[in-house]
């Protein structure tokens, strides 16, 4: 598994601690090994001439193919560039381009790079949009598959005090949320009596792979001590999905969060909100938060994925 993060994005490494799990409790008789982006970048030549074909590789899912990041993008490239002969899988990840020349400059590189790697490439998309953009631009490309974001598949069980709104917000080129808004939020909270705790999903730290599954549950136990999470940023939702956190969402940039939305619309303590109407969001701080609240598929898209993986070994 190729890419995997050593900087402080815990969304990152809460989806490498689910796609170890995944294959551990899984797909227990396939040998797993992790790279991390750090690592590949230092050593990418020597790994190209030292993995044999018969080698199946990964690319760890998340949310960094397009323009938007683009030494993540330059990473992917390079990966289906230097093992034409592996077996690669793009474990599920959100595309997104710009629609102007740069960011259709940037698709058609990657397409092409895309298109000489055949069906020897199986490409996972967690959303609705990003799974058709590639099946229309790249309409010959047999194995596309929709598949949930990796995190829900972390079953975690916490017995927290809830108390107060947790808020979460995106501070980088993704952001679209106004700060009016999130002023709005604090008054609000303020005006009803409600405490506000700050946090953030990424940490001002490298996170080393030793220290990965204590730092993410951490920041999961946090998330189940909230009565309300309000955030624009996709994990945070996530983290309160499986951690039966009532969440309001808002959407980002590169609309991976209403794309994402879609697997756990069916909850009813997360909304996503594409109106500003701050007042009655922050009274749901008060609601009772049921015990059992937890999402589900109306599929075994797990056992899918499992049979999936079989396959392609």
């Amino acid at each position: 598994m190729l890419n995997t993060p050593d900087h402080g994005n815990l969304g990152d490494h809460a989806i490498a601690l689910a796609e170890e799990r995944f294959f551990k409790d899984r797909l227990p008789d396939i040998r797993y090994k992790e790279v991390t982006g750090d690592y590949y970048r230092k050593n990418h030549k020597l790994l190209k001439m030292i993995v044999p074909k018969r080698i199946v590789l990964g690319i760890s899912g998340g949310g960094y193919i397009g323009d938007v990041w683009m030494e993540e993008e330059e990473l992917v490239r390079n990966v289906i560039s230097s093992f034409p002969k592996n077996k690669i899988i793009i474990f599920p990840q959100t595309v997104y381009y710009h629609d102007d020349d740069n960011g259709r400059k940037e698709w058609e590189c990657t397409k092409r790079i895309i298109q000489t790697h055949g069906d020897s490439l199986i490409f996972c998309l967690r959303d609705k949009r990003s799974y058709d953009f590639i099946k229309n631009n790249i309409p010959e490309m047999k194995n596309i598959f929709y598949y949930p974001d990796m995190v829900l598949s972390l079953d975690v069980k916490f017995d927290e005090k809830r108390e107060g709104i947790l808020t979460c917000f995106r501070s980088d080129k993704e952001k679209i949320l106004s700060d009016e808004v999130i002023n709005k939020i604090n008054s609000c909270a303020e005006k009803n009596g409600i405490r506000i705790r700050p946090t953030s999903t990424v940490l001002d730290k490298n996170v080393g792979i030793a220290d990965r599954e204590n730092e993410v549950y951490e920041k999961l136990r946090e998330f189940a001590s909230a009565k309300l999470v309000i955030t624009d940023r996709l994990h945070a939702m996530l983290f309160a999905a499986i951690t039966g956190t009532p969440c309001v969402a808002f959407d980002n940039e590169t609309k991976k969060i209403s794309g994402v939305y879609k697997w756990i619309e069916c909850l009813d303590y997360i909304s996503l909100s594409f109106r500003e109407e701050i007042i009655d969001t922050i009274k749901l701080a008060d609601v009772d938060i049921r015990k059992e609240n937890k999402y589900f598929f109306s599929k075994d898209v797990w056992g899918a994925l499992e049979r999936t993986i079989y396959e392609i070994m």
